[in-house]
C-alpha cells in the first residue's frame, strides 16, 4: 500500500507536464512562430509574387491541365489546394497550408537541434532564431513552394539521422526510418527539383558513414529507399494526369524533359534575380508586394532574412569549417552538408533567373550552425555567454525592427526607406 501511495505521489498532472522545460520550450516557441505568421494572414487580399501561379492553380490542383502545364512538380500546389478546399478560394485559403508548414518548420527545427545538441535551452534558441527569421516568415505567409521544401528537408534530415543509426546497427537492413526518409525526400523533389542535391547527398553520406565492409550490403536498401521510393512518389504525384487523361508514360517522360529544357534555357534577365554568391549577405532580396495608399502610407513585403542571424552565420561559417576539419562534430557535419547541397550548387548555376529566396530551406541549418558556435564559445571561453546574449538580443531587435517589411505593415514612406538598408533592397 505504501508503494502504491508513493507511486501516486510521483505522478505529474497535465499542468506539471506542460511546465516541464522539454515541453514548454518547444511549445512556446512554436506558438510564437505560429502567431507571428498568422497575423493578418489574408492581407494583402491580392495575389502576391508567385501566387499568380501556385495560388491560381491551387483552385484545381488535381487537374491534368494544371499538372501538365506547370513548370514544377505538383505536390506543393496540391498542398496549397488543400487549404483552398477547406477554407475557400481566397487569400486566407491559399496561405493557410504554407502557414502550417512554416509553423511546423520551427517545431521540427527544435527536434533536430535537440537530437544533435541535447540541451533543451540551446535547441530552443535554434528554434527561436528560425521563428524570427524574415525569409521563413514571408514564405510561411505566401502561397509559394519554398516553405514546403523547408519542411520536407527538415523532416528528411531527422529521418536520415535515424536511418544512419539503424544502418550502423544492422547494415543492409531496409528499415522503416530508411523508407520514411526516402518517402519524405520524394515529396520534397515532387515539390521542386532544387532539393534533388539533398537527396543525392543522403545517398553519398550513407556510404561514407558506413564501414568499408558494410558498403556493399547498403546497395539494395539505398536503391529502394533513395531511388525507387522517391521516383514512385514523384510519378504518383501526377494523379490527375494518370486518372483523367490517356497520357502514356513516354509522353509523361517527354513532358518532364520539357520542364528540364525550360529551366535550362531560362535566359531572360529578371529585375529581382541575383547571383548566389551574394545570397548569404542578402545583397538582393526579393519584393513580393508593394503598394501605396492615397494617404501616402506605404506597404512592402520583402523576402529578406533576419540580418543578425544571417550575418552572424557568415562570421560563424569559417569557425564551422575549421571545427569540422579538426574534430568532425556531428552537428557541424549536418550543417555543412546542408550548406553543400542547398546552397553551393546555386553558386555554380549560370542561369539568369535564380533568386535569393531559394535559400529558405537552409535557414534552420544556418540557425543550428550559429547556435552550435555560441554553445562552444560558452563552454570554452569567458566571453561565450555575453556573446550569446548579444547575438540573441540582436536577432530579437532585428525581428521587431523589420517586422513591417515581413508582414507588409502600412508605414510612412520615410520609415520604409529607413528599413531598406542597401541599394539592392530598393525596388520602387
Amino acid at each position: 500500500m505504501t508503494d502504491l501511495l508513493e507511486a501516486k505521489g510521483t505522478r505529474r498532472g497535465p499542468i506539471a507536464v506542460l511546465l516541464r522545460p522539454d515541453v514548454l520550450v518547444p511549445v512556446g516557441v512554436t506558438i510564437l512562430a505560429g502567431a507571428i505568421r498568422l497575423w493578418n494572414l489574408a492581407k494583402p487580399a491580392s495575389l502576391v509574387w508567385d501566387e499568380v501561379y501556385y495560388g491560381v492553380d491551387a483552385a484545381n490542383p488535381f487537374s491534368a491541365d494544371v499538372e501538365l502545364r506547370a513548370v514544377h512538380p505538383p505536390v506543393g500546389t496540391k498542398l496549397i489546394g488543400l487549404g483552398v478546399a477547406l477554407f475557400g478560394e481566397d487569400a486566407f485559403g491559399r496561405r493557410i497550408m504554407p502557414w502550417l508548414a512554416g509553423t511546423l518548420v520551427v517545431l521540427l527545427t527544435y527536434f533536430l537541434a535537440r537530437r544533435l545538441l541535447g540541451s533543451v535551452w540551446w535547441s530552443g534558441l535554434v528554434a527561436l532564431f528560425v521563428a524570427l527569421d524574415g525569409l521563413q516568415i514571408v514564405n510561411s505567409r505566401t502561397a509559394v513552394l519554398e516553405i514546403f521544401l523547408s519542411l520536407f528537408v527538415l523532416a528528411g534530415t531527422l529521418l536520415f539521422l535515424r536511418h544512419l543509426e539503424a544502418s550502423r546497427a544492422s547494415p543492409g537492413h531496409l528499415g522503416p526510418w530508411t523508407l520514411a526518409c526516402g518517402l519524405v525526400m520524394g515529396l520534397a523533389v515532387s515539390t521542386k527539383w532544387i532539393v534533388a542535391p539533398a537527396l543525392a547527398g543522403m545517398i553519398v553520406l550513407t556510404f561514407l558513414d558506413a564501414d568499408r565492409t558494410a558498403r556493399r550490403s547498403l546497395v539494395r536498401p539505398v536503391l529502394v529507399a533513395f531511388v525507387l521510393t522517391p521516383l514512385a512518389v514523384y510519378v504518383a504525384s501526377y494523379t490527375g494526369t494518370w486518372v483523367a487523361t490517356d497520357t502514356t508514360p513516354l509522353e509523361w517522360v517527354h513532358r518532364q524533359l520539357d520542364i528540364l529544357e525550360f529551366h535550362r534555357d531560362l535566359a531572360a534577365p529578371h529585375a529581382f534575380a541575383s547571383r548566389a554568391i551574394g545570397w548569404p549577405l542578402m545583397i538582393r532580396p526579393v519584393p513580393y508586394f508593394t503598394a501605396t495608399r492615397p494617404d501616402g502610407q506605404a506597404s512592402e513585403i520583402l523576402a529578406v532574412g533576419n540580418p543578425a542571424l544571417w550575418w552572424s552565420f557568415v562570421v560563424a561559417l569559417p569557425v564551422l569549417l575549421v571545427s569540422w576539419w579538426r574534430e568532425r562534430h556531428r552537428t557541424v557535419e549536418v550543417v555543412l552538408a546542408a550548406w553543400l547541397v542547398l546552397y553551393v550548387p546555386w553558386v555554380l548555376v549560370l542561369r539568369n533567373q535564380i533568386f535569393f529566396y531559394y535559400l529558405t530551406p537552409f535557414v534552420p541549418f544556418m540557425a543550428l550552425g550559429l547556435v552550435w558556435c555560441l554553445r562552444e564559445a560558452t563552454r570554452r571561453t569567458r566571453f561565450g555567454r555575453p556573446l550569446t546574449v548579444m547575438v540573441t538580443g540582436a536577432v530579437v531587435v532585428c525581428a521587431v525592427v523589420f517586422l513591417p517589411l515581413w508582414l507588409g505593415l502600412w508605414v510612412s514612406p520615410e520609415h520604409l526607406e529607413r528599413l531598406l538598408l542597401f541599394e539592392g533592397w530598393h525596388f520602387r
